[in-house]
């Protein structure tokens, strides 16, 4: 994940948040992370299967990549504020004079 997580969240400081790009993250997140940590032997079946979300969420004790997005926006945010005057600072510091 440490080579994918560059590329994976290039730009995401401007991206729209959405419900859909969250649950699109989690779900490369676990399909990547049950290919990395791989099958389990359950001797109950007596047979191999995938591990749960819950399961590799366990193990791996990664954070999710949507906390450092959010990190990385907040970032980009205190970045901008305390930067030279520009279109962006001001954009953020608008205040609307009509009613």
């Amino acid at each position: 994940m440490s080579i994918v997580k560059p590329m994976l969240t290039y730009g995401c400081e401007v991206w729209p948040t959405t419900v859909q790009i969250e649950r699109k993250f989690r779900s490369f997140e676990d399909r990547e992370l049950r290919t990395i940590k791989g099958p389990v032997f359950d001797t109950e079946i007596n047979r191999w299967r995938r591990r749960k979300n819950k399961e590799i969420r366990e193990i791996t004790i990664v954070p999710p990549i949507t906390s450092y997005v959010k990190g990385q926006r907040i970032q980009w945010f205190g970045n901008m504020r305390r930067g030279q005057t520009n279109e962006v600072r001001a954009a953020i510091e608008y205040k609307s004079t009509s009613r």
